[in-house]
């Protein structure tokens, strides 16, 4: 979830690194953190087969910023291209360094 909400912050000014994968500079990793604590909120239940109850919220719910597990017909177009251009943010991949 984080790496989509960074794709859809992405023109607010967050930028990327890669490591062994995309991830974001440690200052907008701290900057995200902050976002989510101001904007969004959690809640939680407990339930002895969380698979079985995920599967049915994301079938009931369609939750927007889910993109696995859900009907592709009820995907954001935004949300999937926010991801996308989170994962391609840092350019291509860099080759692994060798000692």
């Amino acid at each position: 979830m984080r790496r989509t909400l960074a794709g859809l912050l992405v023109s607010e000014g967050y930028r990327t690194t890669w490591t062994d994968r995309v991830v974001l500079v440690p200052e907008d990793e701290a900057r995200l953190t902050t976002w989510m604590r101001t904007h969004l909120r959690l809640t939680w239940a407990q339930d002895a087969e969380p698979a079985t109850i995920e599967a049915e919220l994301v079938r009931r719910v369609h939750p927007p910023l889910n993109v696995h597990g859900v009907d592709p017909e009820h995907i954001q177009a935004a949300v999937v291209a926010a991801k996308n251009s989170y994962d391609t943010s840092s350019g291509p991949a860099e080759p692994p360094r060798t000692p």
